[in-house]
């Protein structure tokens, strides 16, 4: 009887698409994010005639005035070792940076979709 070992084959199937996995749930996770800061800012005219912006309020997402934030929400995959990809999703921009703090500006994006979008991202990664 002979036995053939496919051990190397399974490893890189499982590789492949752990990998896929992760590219469509940092997909998923960067289109939340986008969805989530789209919401205009409220522009009113005030009493003298000039514009007013309503901005967010702290707990809030960060609402698009000219969409640069929005535009700027990157997705990124890695392999960071044999079989492991990370992925990633941010903004290159400093401001980015402000909003997510809580003693700043408290207006998370980031952290609060992840927490939102936590469920449906640990069934892309486990389900069968």
């Amino acid at each position: 009887m002979k036995v053939k070992w496919y051990g190397k084959e399974i490893e890189k199937l499982a590789s492949r698409t752990m990998k896929e996995r992760v590219k469509y749930a940092t997909k998923h996770l960067r289109a939340a994010v986008r969805e989530n800061i789209s919401v205009p800012v409220k522009k009113t005219t005030g009493p003298r005639g000039g514009i007013r912006k309503g901005r967010s309020k702290p707990g809030e997402y960060p609402r698009r005035d000219l969409g640069t934030l929005k535009k700027d929400i990157f997705g990124e995959v890695h392999q960071t070792s044999k079989g492991v990809w990370d992925g990633f999703v941010g903004s290159t921009l400093d401001y980015a940076f402000y909003l997510e703090m809580e003693n700043i500006l408290d207006r998370s994006f980031l952290r609060r979709s992840l927490r939102e979008e936590l469920g449906t991202i640990k069934d892309i990664l486990t389900e069968p």
